[in-house]
């Protein structure tokens, strides 16, 4: 096996961090589709700091847009309201090393700027000639060892950022294909979808895209009642 494939299945590969937690103080898990870029990263493509030298700190992640909007909706699930996501942030620390309740990881490993994009250099790193070849891989392999550590730390709640992906996280996380629940809200006039799944105790949302377009979590309000909902699947 191509020695990066291998080092794809090892225990949290392609994950940001933070506390994965375990049965008796479970931490909630927030999964995304991969490792992406944001325009601020387009803009800064030489980095002068890897986001870990430091933790994974909360004023790196306020940088991107997505961890803003993940900010938010922690905290919306949590009871607070979406404009203190700040100071949620800094009080909770999710995804930080050495913090608590909080980890971020992704379905699949590699980072690419766009779902849709397979770059030269991911084909000389990984082998594969498609990204149709990769996801089948990750279909095989990959999954398989997301639902090993899910099993392991049992989460209290995976909430999944990306609806298109629902059966792929639900494979990854529910070890097999379930009739997921879509609820709506409806936000100025667009109806936004979220799924709600759980077997042998473990919870799975599957959310919209936190990022921009229609159908995404786009705003403040949308991603307000989409924690309202998440907080009382989580009381269920």
């Amino acid at each position: 096996m191509n020695p990066n494939l291998s080092s794809m299945l090892e225990k949290f590969d392609g994950c940001e961090g933070g506390d994965p937690g375990h049965k008796t103080n479970p931490s909630v898990w927030l999964f995304g589709i991969e490792p992406g870029w944001s325009v601020f990263d387009q803009e800064n493509i030489e980095p002068i700091n890897n986001p870990m030298d430091d933790g994974y700190s909360i004023k790196t992640q306020l940088q991107w847009p997505f961890n803003r909007n993940a900010f938010k909706l922690l905290a919306a699930i949590n009871g607070f309201p979406v404009s203190q996501y700040r100071e949620f942030a800094n009080a909770h620390r999710p995804f930080v090393q050495g913090s608590t309740g909080y980890f971020k990881g992704n379905l699949y490993p590699y980072a690419c700027n766009k779902v849709t994009t397979w770059p030269d250099d991911a084909r000389e790193e990984t082998g594969f000639a498609s990204k149709a070849e990769y996801q089948k891989w990750c279909a095989e392999h990959r999954w398989p060892a997301i639902k090993s550590w899910v099993d392991e730390h049992k989460p209290k709640l995976f909430i999944g950022v990306g609806n298109t992906f629902r059966s792929q996280f639900a494979l990854s996380v529910l070890g097999q294909s379930v009739d997921l629940v879509c609820r709506e809200i409806s936000v100025n006039g667009y109806s936004k979808k979220m799924y709600f799944g759980e077997s042998s105790g473990q919870k799975l949302v599957v959310i919209p895209h936190l990022s921009n377009g229609s159908n995404s979590l786009n705003s403040d309000e949308s991603i307000e009642k989409a924690g309202a909902l998440i907080s009382s699947f989580l009381k269920d």
